[in-house]
């Protein structure tokens, strides 16, 4: 694969559209727009956590774009970027990273594998738009 302008654009934009959903959560949740509990004194650590998610999404943006623009451009040159395999990386990361965040939980194994579930499916909706939203911007340079 050749580095142009639209590999190059799309790199800077997937990030974003990965980044889109974390960030409006975060914001309603510092905002106190989505109550997490009825007690509204109960809700500081939430949305200091949202505050902190907030805060760090400038740091993860050129995290994000340097591991797009490095992970497309090695499956590039080993010709294997396509989008059934951009696909299958999509969906086992998201398996993977949602199994490592739900079995954190102290609380039994019905409540990890709900978090492995509820984890897993926000990640595979976030790395899916952006991995989507990646194709439609480079996918004129791509033959398959």
């Amino acid at each position: 694969m050749i580095i142009n302008k639209r590999t190059i654009i799309a790199s800077l934009v997937a990030p974003i559209a990965i980044m889109l959903i974390p960030i409006v959560g975060s914001i309603l949740v510092a905002w106190g727009v989505i109550a997490t509990t009825t007690d509204p004194m109960d809700d500081a650590p939430v949305r200091s956590a949202g505050i902190f998610l907030f805060v760090l999404a400038p740091l993860a943006y050129p995290v994000l774009t340097a591991t797009i623009f490095l992970s497309t451009w090695l499956l590039g040159r080993l010709h294997l970027l396509s989008k059934y395999s951009l696909t299958i990386i999509v969906v086992l990361l998201s398996v993977a990273l949602g199994v490592y965040f739900g079995l954190q939980s102290p609380f039994g194994t019905k409540d990890q594998l709900i978090g492995v579930g509820v984890f897993t499916s926000i990640i595979i909706s976030c790395l899916g738009f952006g991995a989507v939203v990646w194709w439609l911007i480079a996918r004129k340079d791509i033959t398959n």
